[in-house]
């Protein structure tokens, strides 16, 4: 019969296959018998009595706690199982997501292709009038369109014209080349840019405001690099993009330092770095000329160029 502890009083629970401990001197206990007559009966009870009571109590004790761990195991499964669910949800979620993702990155391809070909078209059809005005545009001027034509940054699909906020004092950078420079002079698409100690003009579509940096008065002297900038570039032994990427810097730098004259040597080998110094030049805007010295200057295997 079943005895609850707490409140020393009987559930009235019958439980079947599990030994009980005896409870009539707790009821007697509980019901007013006196102490002294509850203390005479304890004494007169057997060793091997009390010693089954305690092994009883100690089950009773070892049950308990096996239902309370039994009860705990039963609430860790039900939060397994809701965390279980919410982790299924969070990985449809993402599947979802990414799905939408793919999606967006195939309209934006399609966007930007389709803003491409209709830029590549206007530039085309614009080197078409000029050819049929007789026209031969400088190579500035294809730099410009060739800048304009892949710039994709705009978001609105506007075409791209020229940088808002060229002024007199204005840092731009100049398209395709890492050169930067000042505004001196804004006369309609054409803007003159004070670089080192040169100035060029060039078209507006070329030039890139840099923000982030003050602007100088245009009546400031721009003094060059004290360090004048050596007159031959050496590419033998280099790949060819890191060929490139210093034949730019070497450019750049000869441009601020007011160097007229270059001489970049790459080698004979398989005419590939030749052939891509040759294309750097042609699209830097400060090259007016190149072309390989005499045999006894390296031949084909330098290119002399001269700066403006």
């Amino acid at each position: 019969m079943g005895f609850d502890e707490a409140s020393g009083r009987p559930t009235f629970e019958l439980t079947l296959g599990v030994p009980g401990r005896s409870r009539g001197l707790a009821i007697a206990a509980a019901s007013g018998v006196p102490a002294h007559v509850t203390a005479r009966a304890r004494s007169l009870l057997s060793q091997s009595f009390l010693a089954i009571d305690t092994y009883l109590a100690s089950l009773q004790h070892e049950r308990d706690r096996l239902r309370e761990e039994e009860q705990a195991l039963q609430r860790l499964q039900l939060e397994a199982r809701a965390a279980e669910g919410r982790a299924a949800e969070a990985r449809a979620a993402f599947f979802a997501e990414r799905e939408k993702v793919k999606v967006a990155l195939a309209e934006e391809r399609e966007r930007l292709r389709a803003r491409a070909a209709q830029r590549l078209q206007a530039a085309l059809g614009e080197l078409e009038e000029a050819r049929q005005r007789g026209e031969m545009p400088g190579k500035r001027r294809l730099t410009t369109i060739r800048y304009q034509a892949l710039n994709l940054q705009d978001e609105e699909g506007r075409p791209a014209g020229p940088a808002p906020g060229l002024a007199p004092g204005v840092t731009v950078r100049l398209a395709g080349s890492a050169m930067e420079g000042v505004v001196s002079k804004v006369a309609g698409e054409r803007v003159e840019v004070l670089v080192g100690s040169k100035r060029l003009w060039v078209e507006a579509g070329a030039c890139q405001v840099v923000t982030g940096k003050p602007g100088r008065a245009v009546a400031t002297t721009v003094v060059a690099d004290e360090q004048a900038a050596p007159a031959e570039l050496k590419l033998l032994g280099f790949t060819q993009e890191d060929a490139r990427a210093e034949l730019e810097r070497f450019l750049d730098h000869a441009v601020l330092t007011g160097c007229r004259h270059v001489r970049v040597v790459h080698g004979h080998g398989t005419g590939t770095l030749r052939r891509m110094v040759q294309e750097v030049l042609k699209a830097h805007p400060a090259v007016a000329r190149f072309a390989h010295p005499p045999q006894n200057r390296g031949g084909t295997g330098a290119t002399e160029a001269e700066l403006e």
